[in-house]
């Protein structure tokens, strides 16, 4: 028996090797089915070993008057990322009580340098700052600490009792964390 690929009869009935016409769309139309095929399973191994979301842990969070209630030192650990793939970059929002007597009846406003790694993102003022890392947090890596101090109105008899509160995200996940005054 021979195959169509191999040779093709002529109206003489001699036998020429080469494709007919024929031959030539027939393995085509097979062509055409067995690609995306190849395609679908070449893709599946690629998704069969995608990793998990990432996972942030904030390790500590602490704020605290300084200065005569003339500031607050705002103070995190190292934010991990204890998931499989990468968190990119990390955003941090702190958020100040609002009160309408004491150190923040105005909103409190960055002073100085914040912490290596970090970046302030807006704003040097507001009751709620954002942060944003550097460089992008891979899996079971971490950040540098978010160290910062912020000028408050002050206060001189009482000071303003209250919770700052830490938000931090990732690319699929998120924690928080809070500190009362």
């Amino acid at each position: 028996m021979t195959s169509t690929m191999d040779s093709a009869r002529t109206e003489e009935g001699a036998a020429t090797s080469g494709f007919s016409r024929r031959s030539v769309v027939r393995t085509g139309a097979h062509m055409a089915w067995a690609v995306p095929a190849i395609s679908l399973a070449t893709a599946a191994p690629a998704l069969a070993t995608s990793h998990g979301p990432d996972q942030l842990k904030i390790t500590r969070f602490k704020a605290r008057y300084i200065r005569k209630r003339r500031g607050v030192r705002v103070i995190t650990g190292p934010i991990r990322n204890k998931g499989q793939s990468s968190a990119g970059q990390v955003t941090a929002v702190v958020t100040f009580p609002i009160r309408r007597k004491g150190p923040f009846r105005r909103p409190p406003k960055v002073s100085g340098r914040v912490s290596r790694g970090w970046s302030l993102v807006g704003r040097r003022e507001g009751y709620n700052l954002t942060f944003v890392t550097n460089s992008e947090i891979e899996a079971g890596d971490r950040t540098q600490p978010l160290i910062f101090t912020v000028v408050t109105a002050g206060g001189k008899k009482r000071f303003s009792k209250g919770t700052v509160r830490l938000v931090v995200n990732g690319n699929d996940s998120s924690d928080t964390a809070s500190s009362r005054l």
